[in-house]
């Protein structure tokens, strides 16, 4: 007697007020936006990724623009969702801070007139912190009631670095709903084994529930979030929502 091979495929999707996605937060040289972000997201340089962190030239792919102007960036909390937006810079690399060639300011609020969390910019208290990459990591978190922080930063024309590396944490209100990473498993349509689809994610919250978008045969319990094999089923897709 033959069987086929039946392959169950696990997807997570969040639908809550609190979601999105993760995303790296890579701006426009000398562009103000905002972005809704969350637990997870890093928020980089108009450069992205990488970078020296003392050294500047064709050699160091992913240091900021030498651009000549301030780019302006808001990062508030999921749309729709609570809590306060935190940033840790594992990375933060300039030009020359104790001149103010690059500078850095934090505002505790949506636009640039709330309090200053942050500034090495010439009278900053910050000054220089920076040059070189070579500062302990720090951790701004915002406390006003938006839960936003606005970033402004400096570039010359002159000499470019690494810029920085910050993820993103939400603090209070939860942080949004995590349905947990996708997951599969490759099994025979014949077989008896009763297959809990929980065991094929990680890190879901609890209280979702489950649905079939693909695939038919087999019996499926959405309520216990189970599947059981059948000869004849076919490839199935398992959505867990949050």
């Amino acid at each position: 007697m033959k069987f086929n091979r039946l392959i169950l495929v696990l997807l997570f999707i969040v639908f809550n007020a609190n979601n999105l996605y993760s995303q790296d937060v890579i701006p426009v040289a000398c562009s103000t936006a905002t972005y809704n972000v969350n637990t997870g997201d890093v928020f980089y340089d108009d450069g992205g990724p990488g970078g020296c962190l003392c050294a500047d030239g064709a050699g160091c792919p992913g240091e900021y623009a030498n651009a000549g102007c301030i780019t302006t960036v808001t990062l508030c909390p999921p749309a729709g969702g609570c809590g306060n937006v935190s940033v840790t810079f594992n990375v933060f690399a300039m030009f020359n801070t104790a001149s103010a060639f690059d500078w850095m300011k934090i505002y505790d609020s949506a636009d640039t007139t709330g309090a200053i969390l942050f500034d090495n910019d010439i009278g900053g208290p910050n000054i220089p912190y920076g040059t070189c990459g070579d500062d302990p990591v720090f951790t701004v978190t915002a406390t006003n009631p938006s839960g936003c922080l606005t970033f402004e930063f400096n570039a010359t024309t002159v000499v470019s670095r690494a810029g920085w590396e910050a993820p993103v944490t939400i603090v209070g209100g939860g942080g949004g709903a995590n349905a947990g990473t996708d997951g599969s498993i490759d099994i025979c349509d014949d077989s008896t084994t009763l297959i809990d689809l929980y065991s094929l994610i990680t890190g879901e919250d609890t209280g979702g529930t489950w649905v079939r978008t693909s695939g038919t045969g087999g019996t499926f319990n959405a309520a216990a979030g189970t599947f059981l094999p059948a000869p004849g089923a076919t490839t199935s897709t398992f959505e867990y929502t949050v």
